[in-house]
């Protein structure tokens, strides 16, 4: 985690603005979408980019340890929600032609899966005619394409606002939710073909979008 070009990606809704590029730290942005990138060296934070994916929010990011970038999909802008995948390599980003790609959405769980080599992308809220519906739909990137797990024996089931993370040799997802209505702090692994759950009630209350990272010292998720 103390790569010099580690970096954060900005694209937030309602916290807009561009800032100079020989600016180091952020100042006071203006309403709107971001689309800048920013890079932490452990002491302060430094733009990075200044081109690349149109301003951008609830996109999915995974660092891609086998080709070492990072991976962005989807998210909502301008036009609406996205089905772009684009890498980061540290120096710029690109925009990838993939021959297939999981429906536009915005707020899907994804992290890199270590023991597949593959990073893995759940759910989210899926574009449609309306305001969009919650996936339960798998889909892992290999460095070039996408491929289409489907929905395996012990889903997770549909949901948006999942939390992923690499932990250890595998994946794990916590929580999310269906609409308004279900919000579940269950947490789950992927083996590369189905989902097993790996708690047991009680669990936290149900909550999405959540802040989660992996202590491995502990072996412990928080």
């Amino acid at each position: 985690m103390k790569q010099a070009w580690l970096i954060a990606v900005v694209l937030l809704s309602a916290c807009g603005g561009s800032e100079p590029a020989a600016e180091s730290t952020p100042t006071p942005p203006v309403a709107g979408s971001l689309g800048d990138t920013w890079a932490w060296d452990g002491a302060a934070w430094h733009r990075a980019a200044s081109t690349g994916p149109v301003p951008t929010y609830s996109a999915s990011l995974a660092y891609d340890a086998k080709h070492k970038v990072y991976v962005l999909f989807g998210g909502h802008t301008f036009k609406g929600e996205s089905d772009e995948t684009w890498t980061w390599d540290g120096a710029r980003w690109s925009l990838m032609s993939p021959a297939h790609t999981p429906g536009a959405r915005r707020t899907a769980a994804m992290a890199y899966d270590p023991m597949h080599q593959v990073v893995v992308l759940y759910g989210g809220l899926v574009a449609d005619r309306g305001e969009g519906a919650a996936g339960a739909d798998t889909w892992t990137w290999d460095g070039t394409d996408w491929k289409e797990a489907g929905l395996a024996p012990g889903a997770p089931g549909h949901r948006e606002g999942s939390s992923m993370i690499t932990a250890g040799d595998r994946v794990i997802l916590f929580g999310g939710h269906n609409a308004n209505v279900d919000y579940w702090g269950d947490a789950w692994t992927w083996d590369g073909a189905t989902w097993s759950r790996l708690d047991k009630d009680p669990t936290p209350r149900g909550r999405g979008n959540t802040a989660v990272a992996w202590n491995p010292t502990d072996s412990a998720l928080l």
